[in-house]
């Protein structure tokens, strides 16, 4: 008898993982009787948190925090018959360029993990799923690019940022390495730029795992893109305050003000 159904959505950052986020939060009345979600809200400071600072140090203590976080967030559902959605792309890590960052390695360990805590604390014959939205590389190597520049102190140009990362944005390499760590359990793929028309956005492929039925996907409905991050017109801006000498809480001050005059873009 197949297990309980559980899709795992672990990133990566800047391929619409917010918007899918935002679209299951939304549509939570038609979603909960079919499945729970674990959303950022249950994971960010009691799991992906260690997931970030496991990806920083691959310190095994971390890895351990991690596992204790998820086997309490999840110890703590009332499942019942439902499926499980968890999806927090920082459960990844944290995001390669931030703070010297330069890529997803320790995904595959982060990912392994996770299966090693739903077999023991949720359902030993879980039937488990993976999904990772993707994204055109040079795409997301701009996006991640630019929420950096936003973000932290980031001080490189565009062109220095992208010869240091390339290996980074080849996120079909790192879901490669994820599916040797997760075997025999399903590793899914969707490109964000073949979701741009579909009414679900980046969330269709959790919809669609989690088996919805028909007549309640027909009555979803989302709000958009969200998350977008600030158009390349603002990089310079933002390039020479994060290359200046000003004091952080200053810098931090002066950047929000700049973003706060212009219209978001992606």
């Amino acid at each position: 008898m197949e297990g309980r159904r559980i899709v795992i959505h672990g990133g990566f950052h800047k391929t619409g993982t917010t918007s899918a986020q935002n679209f299951i939060f939304d549509n939570g009345p038609l979603i909960w009787p079919h499945a729970a979600t674990v959303l950022p809200g249950r994971t960010r400071a009691r799991v992906a948190r260690h997931a970030v600072r496991y990806s920083v140090g691959n310190a095994q203590p971390d890895l351990n925090r991690f596992r204790r976080g998820l086997a309490e967030v999840l110890g703590g559902l009332n499942l019942g018959k439902r499926a499980v959605l968890i999806s927090d792309e920082n459960l990844c890590g944290r995001m390669p360029g931030r703070d010297g960052q330069t890529g997803y390695g320790s995904a595959p360990d982060l990912m392994a993990a996770m299966v090693r805590v739903i077999r023991r604390f949720v359902e030993k014959d879980a039937d488990i799923h993976f999904v990772f939205t993707t994204r055109d590389p040079k795409d997301w190597l701009r996006s991640t690019w630019l929420h950096n520049l936003r973000t932290s102190r980031l001080t490189l140009d565009f062109e220095s940022y992208a010869a240091i990362h390339s290996e980074a944005a080849d996120l079909g390499r790192v879901v490669g390495e994820i599916g040797a760590a997760v075997a025999p359990y399903p590793v899914h793929t969707a490109r964000i730029e073949a979701l741009a028309d579909n009414p679900e956005g980046p969330a269709a492929p959790l919809i669609q795992l989690l088996g919805i039925p028909n007549e309640k996907r027909t009555r979803l409905t989302g709000l958009g893109r969200a998350n977008i991050g600030p158009g390349v017109a603002v990089a310079p801006q933002l390039l020479a305050l994060n290359r200046s000498d000003l004091a952080d809480d200053v810098l931090a001050a002066r950047k929000a003000a700049l973003l706060d005059s212009l219209s978001p873009e992606s």
